[in-house]
């Protein structure tokens, strides 16, 4: 009797662009199954986690790797040239994380141009530093994308479905490995929010004691559970703190800031437009609130005053 031929290992690439370094972390999170799942693939190029330069990624036939987990949003030119390569190595490019979905928390940078985001940073007489681009962008804005990770950074288990369905060769393009749902439908305080709530002042999370079993915003507090995927497994909630959106808007909505002003503009309750300011008052930074993770995936990008379209 034949024995079966041993399955190809498939070939796997990682790398970061502008990037916290949590999306490494994500990986280094899977624990003891680390082991076992690198095992089973040829990790050919993780620049952090080995020695690899991009003289070694250019010596890679196009269509060489099976996959690429490639995090961080895209802020430089090098950058963009680091995901196009890889883009052409993969037969897979995966958004591994929030700031490659949806451009992430350094996306609140295209709220200014970039010559006063490094005289902020730097000075006048700054370094010298790559080229950056006009504004922060998601990696799916210079090159396509098979599969998203979202999450800031992704839980364990979302990395293990990407990389188990790569082992298994089921890894399929188009797919979010996220719940399509809200994450209002699966939040262990789901049940505790009321179909009539109405907020007449936003809080802060300093400002209140919270109480750990009640909906957040029964207790004015801005959670963006009602258009945020689910899939995180509600450990911001778990953990006492509002979710803040890093999982990304559900389905096809584009604009996940713009469906945060609409729920919270619903449960407002004010008889004039005094009361309704006093209620705004709580929400000190609403653009750094809504679109925490989404600006440069939003309808509008973060255009600096005085741009084009």
């Amino acid at each position: 009797m034949k024995s079966r031929p041993a399955r190809r290992r498939p070939k796997l690439g990682m790398t970061w662009l502008s990037s916290c370094g949590g999306c490494e972390e994500s990986i280094l999170d899977l624990g003891p199954d680390l082991a076992g799942i690198l095992g089973q693939v040829d990790l050919v190029y993780w620049p952090i986690g080995m020695d690899g330069r991009m003289e070694d990624l250019c010596k890679v036939p196009d269509g060489g790797l099976d996959a690429v987990l490639i995090n961080g949003s895209v802020r430089t030119e090098e950058h963009v040239e680091t995901a196009g390569l890889l883009r052409q190595k993969a037969r897979i490019v995966v958004a591994h994380g929030s700031c490659a979905h949806l451009g992430g928390v350094y996306g609140l940078a295209n709220l200014f141009s970039r010559e006063a985001v490094l005289e902020r940073s730097y000075g006048e007489d700054g370094p010298r530093l790559p080229r950056l681009l006009d504004r922060v962008k998601a990696l799916g804005d210079v090159v396509k994308v098979d599969v998203v990770i979202p999450g800031c950074p992704p839980t364990p288990d979302r990395v293990r479905e990407a990389l188990d369905s790569l082992i298994r060769g089921t890894l399929a393009r188009g797919a979010v490995l996220a719940d399509d749902r809200a994450l209002c439908r699966t939040c262990p305080r789901g049940e505790t929010r009321r179909p009539d709530t109405r907020i007449r002042r936003f809080r802060r999370v300093h400002e209140a004691t919270l109480d750990p079993d009640l909906c957040f915003l029964e207790q004015g507090i801005v959670c963006l559970g009602p258009v945020t995927r689910g899939g995180c497994e509600a450990r911001c909630v778990r953990g006492n703190l509002p979710c803040r959106g890093c999982f990304g808007p559900v389905g096809e909505v584009k604009d996940q800031g713009g469906g945060g002003v609409g729920f919270l503009a619903a449960l407002l309750e004010g008889a004039s437009e005094e009361e309704l300011e006093q209620a705004l008052d709580g929400l000190a930074d609403p653009t750094g609130l809504l679109y925490r993770y989404s600006l440069p995936s939003s309808l509008f990008g973060g255009r600096n005053e005085g741009e084009g379209p």
